[in-house]
């Protein structure tokens, strides 16, 4: 069954909703919680990948990235063919785990066989998990550069591995189609710390760093959310603009640029959820953008008091972060 017959066939639910607005106090925190933590979205809250009917959206959005350039998308740093074999086997069974439906596997324990992906109607070969080769309705372009490329295609997930030895840990791999004003050549290869410095009042979490990696590689499943705005719902918003676009309106925080009548901003959400693989010291991170349209928020009267509290506490640092420096005045105006 191709991806359009999948879709309409009713099988695949209707996206998870999350709004992790907490407390009414803006607040910068590590919030792991033990993935399975009920959200109240059934059984989609105890699952490491979520696929539902809006997937052809990230799939079409992850197939331009790579038509753009996939280097500007997809970097790696020490990331060997043993590591990757790794993350394939974890990656594939998380598959067939949660979607035995969707992916088949047709092969050995080792590793050699063909993976049936219905929702990309493509299928993948591997020998002891090295991608061996592809088949589908359309060729791939630029083609699949290996396993982990391959197989974070087939889902609506941006994913990372992190990596450690003896004191040491680092970005070795970072597949980031749907990133969200930063870019994955410019984090390959740095720390936890290194990473997340950007980030303001993140020095507790980094003085945490190699607990916190320890955490992510040897207990879990853990997830986590955190949330900033836009001014529209794209997926891709990678600090160089795509081809054929002018740099303000690629940004999409341009606020106050919003025709009259139409939402001012959305809610934009990442899902992470971290996967340890202690065996061979590195960690799988998942990461699922979704969007809430603010009028929404607006017509909630819990969600619309709990981020104007928010808003309200949010420090300058933090507010010119996340590109709210010259439009907290007309959001907190708007939302009432």
């Amino acid at each position: 069954m191709d991806t359009k017959a999948w879709l309409e066939s009713g099988l695949l639910p209707p996206p998870a909703f999350y709004f992790p607005v907490e407390g009414g106090i803006y607040q910068v925190t590590a919030g792991l919680k033990n993935l399975g933590t009920d959200f109240g979205n059934g059984p989609a809250d105890s699952r490491i990948i979520q696929i539902d009917n809006t997937f052809t959206r990230y799939q079409e959005n992850k197939l331009a990235c790579r038509a753009e350039r996939l280097g500007k998308y997809y970097a790696t740093s020490e990331f060997d063919a043993d590591i990757e074999a790794i993350c394939a086997r974890k990656i594939i069974g998380i598959l067939l785990e949660e979607y035995p439906r969707l992916f088949k596997w047709r092969g050995d324990e080792d590793g050699t066989g063909r993976l049936d992906c219905a929702p990309t109607s493509e299928t993948l070969t591997f020998k002891r998990y090295v991608l061996s080769g592809v088949a589908g309705t359309a060729p791939i372009v630029p083609p699949y550069s290996g396993a982990f490329d391959a197989l974070v295609n087939q889902i609506s997930e941006d994913v990372a591995v992190v990596r450690r030895q003896d004191d040491r840990d680092w970005l070795s791999a970072i597949h980031l189609c749907s990133p969200g004003h930063w870019a994955a050549e410019n984090k390959i290869g740095k720390t936890f710390s290194q990473t997340h410095s950007p980030v303001p009042h993140i020095e507790p979490i980094s003085r945490a760093a190699r607990a916190m990696v320890h955490a992510m590689i040897s207990k879990g499943p853990f997830v986590r959310f955190v949330w900033g705005f836009g001014s529209d719902d794209r997926l891709n918003h990678h600090p160089e603009p795509a081809p054929g676009w002018e740099a303000a309106k690629w940004r999409g925080r341009s606020f106050q640029a919003v025709p009259e009548g139409e939402c001012p901003f959305y809610l934009r959400l990442e899902r992470q959820v971290t996967v340890g693989m202690p065996q061979a010291q590195a960690a799988l991170f998942f990461i699922r953008v979704y969007y809430i349209d603010g009028r929404a928020i607006r017509n909630n009267p819990a969600q619309r008091d709990l981020l104007r509290s928010s808003l309200r506490t949010m420090d300058p640092e933090s507010r010119q972060y996340k590109g709210l420096t010259e439009s907290m005045g007309p959001l907190l105006e708007w939302l009432g």
